[in-house]
């Protein structure tokens, strides 16, 4: 099972940078942005949270950064096989927020906890790349 299908298709000196940035950023963003919120939460110093958080998201952004690249070496069906995932993997997840979101306001979202909203909010970006893999699945086997 390829771990990575993004890259299986792109020409193997991309494939080897990717994987490795993309590996070495990833577990950065986990420990920086996730344990920023843990250590705040523990009463640690709130300048020296912000820092490790801030630094995981700077994080997240190179992995976005290196997707990018990956993609612009890329031939151009590859290229459009993973813009059409893109656009069915976030615009499944655009949907599933704006609806959930409605739910929200209807049900008198001020009563719930801000917490909640700011736990689905970040979860956007995760469940769109899982929605992105699912859909480069589907959209890959039409053209084997």
């Amino acid at each position: 099972m390829d771990l990575m299908p993004e890259a299986s298709s792109a020409p193997p000196q991309a494939r080897r940078r990717y994987v490795w940035r993309s590996l070495i950023s990833g577990f950065l963003f986990l420990p920086l942005y996730l344990g920023s919120q843990i250590y705040a939460e523990a009463g640690g110093n709130p300048t020296i949270a912000l820092i490790a958080g801030y630094a995981g998201l700077f994080a997240l952004l190179f992995l976005l950064y290196e997707f990018y690249v990956l993609m612009r070496q890329l031939d151009e069906l590859q290229q459009r096989i993973h813009v059409t995932a893109l656009a069915l993997g976030f615009g499944a997840v655009v949907t599933l927020m704006t609806i959930l979101g409605m739910n929200l306001q209807l049900w008198s979202a001020d009563a719930l906890p801000g917490d909640l909203t700011a736990l689905v909010t970040t979860m956007a970006v995760p469940l769109g790349l899982v929605f992105y893999y699912i859909a480069l699945h589907i959209v890959k086997r039409r053209y084997e």
